[in-house]
């Protein structure tokens, strides 16, 4: 079925070693595109939009407390949703020494992001491979050049600081997965936070596909559905959800007997 292809393609696409991106499995981090991609591939239109975006709408600001030893990036896969941004703040918030990378989309020109975006054609040329349709590689390339340029940039920014720890919101997402592979590979311990709880039939590869050494969760359900995911739970940490930081979850609220009971079911 499609779901079945769409894990096909992404096992071919781990096999693949495209220039400047070894030791990526590229499935693995491009799943969410595939995975909830309902077209499957682009029009020209849309691959010219998305090039231009990746190219020159991309920049970012830092914020530094103390001497910046524990990093938190926020990239450009979600750096639309303010109430993810408004999260990851709160827990910023519950320590000191930090550097927080946060992604926004503005317009600013690098002579460096031009010319990296040559490997574009490089790659679609290398995913031929595939066999997948032109404009679907295209627009993998394309994702591709995204994570490659803000991995570079990601390490630009901590190279001055040598962080202790590198926290992301997501590392299934591309971007963040690429930046958790390039500090793994420098043996820095990496982190992840767990932003909401899914369904698992189609959420299960969120936890499967995370390469992380510490996967920090919300509760012993999630830490059950990230075991059943991966074989082991040996590096989940339960920390509880992050939107709930600094809110009182307890209530004054009089609680009578009206002879009915109600039952809220309600994703975190």
């Amino acid at each position: 079925d499609d779901k079945e292809q769409k894990y096909h393609i992404i096992e071919m696409l781990n096999t693949f070693d495209l220039y400047g991106c070894k030791l990526i499995k590229l499935g693995n981090a491009l799943s969410t595109l595939i995975l909830f991609d309902e077209k499957g591939s682009a029009s020209l239109i849309e691959n010219i939009k998305n090039f231009i975006k990746v190219v020159f709408f991309r920049s970012k600001k830092v914020e530094i407390k103390g001497e910046g030893k524990i990093a938190f990036c926020f990239s450009h896969s979600y750096s639309s949703r303010k109430d993810y941004e408004i999260a990851i703040r709160k827990v910023i918030s519950t320590t000191e020494n930090t550097i927080s990378i946060f992604s926004i989309s503005k317009f600013r020109f690098s002579l460096r992001r031009l010319i990296s975006s040559v490997n574009v054609i490089l790659w679609v040329r290398q995913l031929g491979k595939t066999k997948l349709e032109l404009s679907t590689r295209i627009r993998y390339a394309i994702f591709i050049l995204d994570c490659y340029n803000y991995c570079r940039e990601i390490y630009g920014v901590l190279k001055n600081y040598n962080p202790n720890l590198i926290v992301t919101f997501c590392d299934v997402h591309p971007n963040d997965y690429f930046v958790v592979n390039l500090y793994n590979q420098k043996q820095i311990p990496t982190a992840t936070l767990q932003h909401a709880m899914f369904s698992y039939n189609d959420y299960a590869f969120a936890n499967a596909f995370s390469e992380s050494k510490y996967f920090l969760g919300i509760d012993d359900y999630s830490k059950m559905q990230y075991e059943l995911s991966r074989g082991n739970a040996d590096n989940f940490v339960t920390v509880g959800a992050m939107k709930y930081i600094g809110v009182n979850l307890h209530s004054d609220y009089e609680i009578r007997n009206t002879g009915y009971i109600g039952v809220v079911l309600s994703g975190i």
